[in-house]
């Protein structure tokens, strides 16, 4: 989507998609040496900060596709997360997916400030009585 990470920057982690709420994107890679399998962060970590430790690409496989990833470390172990899925998913927030916050939005208008908007257009010259009558039916028959 276009956000560039960098060494150092925050993470902010919004909710998890899967439907435990589990993050799909963020996870501990799987140790193949001592037998653990990939582990994803659960919903615990919905709404926190990670501090990227370091940024790595990774090289496709027959799994998956090439990569950019975090390297991320709450509590200690090394975990990873896949910024552009993760991104595009929304489980990060970024300048590039925030939804506008709701006080910013304009507040919608009442049926009454419609008729009087109408009315002053009426007044005005701008609607005949005809579409005058024919806006007021529509807005008093929602």
């Amino acid at each position: 989507m276009g956000t560039t990470f960098h060494k150092g920057d925050t993470i902010f982690f919004d909710m998890g998609t899967t439907d435990g709420g589990a993050f799909k994107y963020a996870y501990i890679p799987p140790n193949f040496l001592i037998g653990l399998p990939e582990t994803h962060y659960g919903s615990a970590y919905n709404n926190n900060r990670l501090v990227i430790k370091d940024i790595r690409a990774q090289a496709a496989n027959k799994r998956m596709a090439p990569r950019t990833v975090a390297v991320v470390s709450p509590g200690g172990v090394n975990g990873c997360v896949d910024l552009e899925s993760a991104e595009a998913a929304g489980e990060i927030k970024t300048k590039n997916n925030r939804k506008p916050a709701a006080a910013a939005q304009a507040p919608a208008a009442s049926t009454a400030d419609e008729l009087l908007k109408l009315k002053g257009l009426l007044d005005a010259g701008v609607l005949t009585k005809e579409e005058f009558e024919q806006q007021k039916a529509k807005l008093l028959s929602k």
